[in-house]
């Protein structure tokens, strides 16, 4: 009897903490995979195994751990479907888009689709670094790469979207 009460205190906080960040993991998966049913996947993916692992309260950050298992999700979902990325949904970016800043409906569907032009590498990048306002540091360690090449994937996909918004 008090290992069940345990388990079910254990499974309220963890719903209580997936229902808090959810959002904010989908719409992460959404900014790779581009696709809503493959964000949600990865999404719910991703909090099957942290609950399975049963170890948010032992973290010093859960909410990076979570991005960085949500990120993993997403490239099983690539490797597994072999494609990079799809290109529909571009209505749901839009909106995730003009919900946080206060360009216009049509600024924000050129910069969704200036954004599903760029490689995975660049996007993930810029979207971390410009949209959750990330630190080099905090991108650095989610994405395992170093400070340089973070710089050289946020200064290249930069230059590809001055490129692309000159044509």
């Amino acid at each position: 009897m008090h290992q069940v009460t345990a388990q079910s205190k254990n499974m309220e906080a963890f719903e209580a903490w997936m229902s808090e960040h959810e959002n904010y993991a989908y719409r992460f998966a959404f900014s790779i995979l581009m696709h809503r049913q493959d964000a949600q996947d990865a999404v719910s993916e991703a909090f099957y195994k942290l609950f399975k692992m049963d170890i948010l309260n032992r973290l010093e950050n859960p909410k990076a751990y979570l991005l960085t298992t949500v990120h993993r999700c997403c490239f099983d979902i690539l490797r597994k479907r072999k494609r990079l990325v799809l290109l529909g949904d571009i209505n749901h970016l839009e909106t995730m888009l003009s919900q946080n800043t206060q360009n216009t409906m049509e600024q924000s569907l050129e910069i969704a689709d200036m954004l599903q032009g760029l490689p995975h590498d660049m996007r993930t990048a810029m979207v971390l670094r410009y949209y959750y306002d990330w630190s080099y540091e905090q991108i650095t360690q989610l994405l395992g790469i170093s400070t340089g090449t973070l710089s050289s994937r946020l200064n290249r996909a930069k230059q590809r979207l001055k490129a692309e918004a000159r044509s």
